[in-house]
């Protein structure tokens, strides 16, 4: 049973290596969430080191697009969760 009505799933992981593991992270966050999840992609983004970490610009590439459009796919399959990438910073 899902114990929060809303979360941000920040995706830091390159995309590359990311996408395999898709399923499964959406699996772990509709565990959690039970209605919205926001996703903030931040592929490549190192969140070691003392200072906090400044979120980047990302290059909307066909990479990016695609993974967008995996994203999505995968979460029609949990349909409780309305899912919704954030674009601020592509």
């Amino acid at each position: 049973m899902a114990v929060f009505r809303s979360g941000l799933l920040v995706l830091t992981t390159p995309l590359a290596s990311l996408a395999p593991r898709l399923a499964s992270i959406l699996t772990s966050a509709a565990r959690l969430v039970n209605h919205t999840l926001y996703v903030h992609l931040q592929p490549g983004m190192s969140l070691e080191g003392p200072a906090q970490p400044q979120s980047s610009p990302v290059q909307a590439t066909f990479e990016v697009l695609d993974f967008i459009t995996h994203l999505y796919a995968g979460a029609d399959v949990h349909r409780h969760l309305d899912v919704r990438i954030l674009l601020t910073n592509i």
